[in-house]
């Protein structure tokens, strides 16, 4: 029976109740995200694979990596959740080898959004680890925080008087500490072991 999706959880409802096992959070998220599930499965065509199995080892998954510490605040759980099923479809795809030129290209425009997200993820924990403000600085530039989202019609960075004024200082310094920090992350994510590595392999 279809779970009637009248609940609303937060973001930190959601994780916490997932990492207890609260069946009410388990079949919301469940249900919030089968629609969007049965539609990417469907898009791999010849794909062997039932939506309910994906979602269902998906979830595992997701819970499995909350309550370890792997999940990432970078996305939402739902956007967390609907990565680690791609990444079930396309590793099942893998053994098809597809021959068919459109499965293909859909293939490869899978694997790039997946290695354009784990890049993400290496940059993300990289800026977690720089000095006190810098991490801050770096997502008002770039309008990272949830109620400072990027202008999708006009793609507008939030200028450094804007910045200056939510962090209390002078537009030449907010432009100033937002380079040196930047400077800082290049040079972190340019030297780390992972990045590199994955960058090797891809």
């Amino acid at each position: 029976m279809k779970m009637v999706l009248t609940d609303k959880y937060s973001e930190l409802d959601l994780i916490e109740g997932l990492s207890k096992g609260d069946d009410k959070v388990i079949q919301f998220v469940y249900w919030r995200n089968m629609h969007l599930i049965r539609n990417m499965v469907a898009g791999y065509k010849g794909l062997i694979l039932e939506a309910e199995d994906v979602l269902q080892e998906g979830l595992v998954r997701t819970i499995t990596n909350i309550r370890n510490g792997k999940f990432n605040s970078l996305s939402s759980v739902h956007s967390y959740l609907y990565s680690i099923c791609k990444f079930i479809c396309l590793k099942e795809y893998r053994k098809t080898r597809a021959t068919d030129p459109y499965e293909m290209q859909v293939y490869r425009e899978q694997q790039q959004d997946d290695r354009y997200y784990e890049k993400l993820k290496i940059v993300s924990e990289m800026k977690k680890k720089l000095e006190t403000g810098c991490a801050e600085i770096i997502d008002l530039r770039f309008r990272l925080l949830e109620d400072q989202q990027l202008d999708e019609r006009t793609n507008k960075l939030m200028d450094f008087e804007t910045i200056a004024d939510k962090l209390g200082i002078k537009p030449d310094n907010a432009r100033q500490r937002f380079s040196r920090c930047m400077a800082r992350l290049i040079g972190a994510v340019r030297d780390s072991k992972r990045m590199n590595e994955y960058l090797r392999n891809e």
